[in-house]
């Protein structure tokens, strides 16, 4: 933490009302999204967020089946010789 920080340096909007409410909304509006089932994750983040539009991403748990996910990007253990 900066030791010359005072919290009267912040901005006036920083701790009102209108702000606390708005983070608030953002916060329940990612809660919400996160617990949806359907769509694909990274492409619901882009929108939620604002940013450009994204394609499925056929890597998380809306695109992908957990097991088919696995064996196509993790290396399986050595087996035992014997």
């Amino acid at each position: 933490m900066n030791p010359d920080f005072r919290p009267s340096d912040l901005p006036a909007y920083v701790g009102s009302p209108e702000k606390l409410d708005a983070d608030l909304r953002g916060l329940l509006a990612l809660a919400l999204l996160a617990g949806e089932k359907g769509g694909c994750r990274r492409a619901d983040l882009a929108r939620h967020f604002e940013l450009p539009k994204e394609p499925p991403c056929s890597a998380c748990d809306a695109c992908a089946e957990a097991d088919d996910w696995l064996e196509a990007h993790i290396v399986s253990p050595a087996r035992p010789i014997g």
